[in-house]
């Protein structure tokens, strides 16, 4: 007798993990200064089309901004997260998304400056 060669595992969400390249990154979803409120992405698999949606905190995402402008697109890994779950109107959604720019590499010290800050 064959194996079964196919099986269903049912799961109440998938954990996602996945970088985000820098220019895709909308630089304007959030306003620079006031409320950031709760911006929403799609997030669109190539070839395929929408996905899902992720509603994004928006201080986290003005935190992601600021260290991307601070480091530039080839010093941090914008990494965004959640939990792919159902969603209403039949797009999943990614539940307790978040996004956040993690550094590539140490930030070099100021011109002048010196280790400790001993006087």
């Amino acid at each position: 007798m064959m194996a079964q060669q196919h099986a269903t595992i049912r799961l109440k969400g998938l954990k996602v993990a996945t970088p985000i390249a820098a220019d895709e990154v909308p630089l304007d979803l959030v306003p620079p200064d006031g409320p950031a409120g709760n911006p929403a992405i799609t997030l669109e698999l190539e070839g395929v089309g929408p996905v899902c949606t992720a509603v994004l905190n928006g201080k986290s995402y003005r935190r992601m901004l600021k260290a991307l402008a601070e480091r530039g697109p080839e010093g941090v890994t914008i990494l965004l997260q959640g939990t792919l779950k159902p969603g209403p109107g039949g797009l999943p959604v990614l539940e307790g998304a978040g996004i956040s720019a993690v550094p590539r590499s140490p930030v070099a010290p100021a011109e002048g400056g010196t280790e400790g800050g001993g006087a």
